[in-house]
């Protein structure tokens, strides 16, 4: 709240991503397309979820080079729990073509992985 006026950022577009990965495989990248018609001044990462079909106990760091940050990690991922907040990032760039993907802790074991990416200005 500034002076008496609320400022709201109005979401724009987003995009539902889902990494299914199956048996002795492990997702530790992958790459994401997005073209958004406007320069969003932030980023938001929600509804993040790891369901491994085996339990698994690693906590992997989720990055990206979709955002600028110091290490552009975005959130710990972890089996069978969700963020309670989302991660929203500040963004002055334009959004447009190929994004990375990775997973630390030597990536995800067979599961489903899934995220919305929401762009708002």
């Amino acid at each position: 709240m500034c002076g008496g006026y609320i400022y709201e950022m109005e979401q724009i577009t987003h995009k539902l991503i889902l990494q299914a990965v199956a048996g002795t495989d492990r997702l530790t990248r992958f790459a994401e397309t997005f073209d958004v018609p406007f320069t969003p001044t932030h980023i938001k990462f929600s509804n993040l979820y790891y369901d491994a079909t085996n339990a698994d106990g690693v906590p992997h760091m989720l990055s990206s080079n979709l955002i600028t940050s110091l290490d552009n990690s975005i959130e710990v991922v972890h089996d069978g729990l969700a963020p309670a907040e989302a991660a929203i990032f500040t963004n002055s760039r334009p959004i447009s073509g190929s994004y990375e993907f990775a997973f630390s802790g030597g990536g995800l074991n067979a599961g489903v992985f899934s995220m919305r990416v929401t762009f708002m200005r």
